[in-house]
């Protein structure tokens, strides 16, 4: 692993690169997409046990922190949607650059998939774009992550909201401006209300889409995403729940979802 920083001087990121360890050496480099606040906690051991074995298979990887979260430069408040658009876009340019690779593929995680959907464009695109569990309702995803706030608050500090909005009316994002330790700035919540993931052309030939539920939502998406020259839709049970508190004491990696990650991203020359 080579960590290092890169980037515009006003905009720097923290990444960690993996060269291609494996005999046979790919054309194509893999990015890796993380989630947001909590959820990129939980994460972390995932994606770096990912990209190792990617990296065994000869594909160069690059995993990163957009900039005001995690190792990058800036402060949380500064956070947003666009801003971090721009990052994967950024991130792709300095993986190609780094690996001599002509393509990258781009493997997202919840609000990291969203984000790789929104953030392909003709002049950024990635040969195949996977999707692990994307968050595709920006309304909903804020919905859950201020009542998983509110009951964390609940549960550890005795907060009874009843009371609470009995004497100071019903919480509302303007009160519950964060979610587990991670600021929601104005900008961001708005950003997220505003996302429709279903609305978002594809920007490249391939994708593939990895769900462990699905419902409504993800009915909408697919139907969307069917206008993608390639698409493959995978559902598929999870064994591990890496998304919980149990899990984050386990370090538990969902091999079943990286195996299938793993051999979708073999495809790749």
């Amino acid at each position: 692993m080579i960590p290092y920083r890169f980037g515009a001087r006003e905009r720097r990121m923290f990444g960690v690169f993996h060269p291609p360890a494996g005999e046979r050496a790919r054309g194509s480099a893999v990015l890796l997409l993380n989630p947001f606040g909590q959820e990129a906690i939980r994460s972390h051991r995932i994606f770096r046990v990912l990209a190792e074995r990617l990296a065994r298979r000869g594909f160069p990887v690059l995993r990163f922190d957009y900039y005001a979260t995690g190792d990058s430069d800036g402060e949380c408040e500064q956070g947003t949607l666009a801003g971090w658009c721009d990052d994967v876009r950024t991130a792709h340019a300095e993986l190609l650059a780094r690996s001599g690779c002509r393509a990258a593929a781009w493997v997202g995680l919840r609000l990291g998939a969203s984000l790789g959907l929104l953030a392909a464009r003709a002049d950024a695109a990635p040969r195949m774009l996977l999707l692990w569990d994307p968050v595709i309702d920006g309304g909903a995803y804020l919905d859950e992550l201020r009542l998983a706030h509110m009951n964390f608050l609940a549960e550890d500090f005795g907060i009874d909201w009843p009371a609470f909005a009995a004497r100071f009316g019903r919480p509302r994002e303007g009160v519950v401006d964060e979610a587990l330790g991670f600021p929601l700035p104005l900008e961001l919540r708005a950003e997220l209300r505003a996302m429709a993931l279903a609305a978002a052309p594809p920007q490249t030939a391939r994708v593939h889409v990895l769900v462990t539920a699905e419902g409504a939502a993800q009915a909408r998406l697919r139907e969307r995403l069917a206008a993608a020259p390639s698409l493959e839709w995978r559902a598929l049970a999870s064994s591990s729940p890496w998304n919980s508190d149990e899990a984050m004491s386990a370090a538990i990696v969902p091999a079943d979802v990286l195996d299938h990650i793993e051999a979708t991203v073999e495809t790749l020359p």
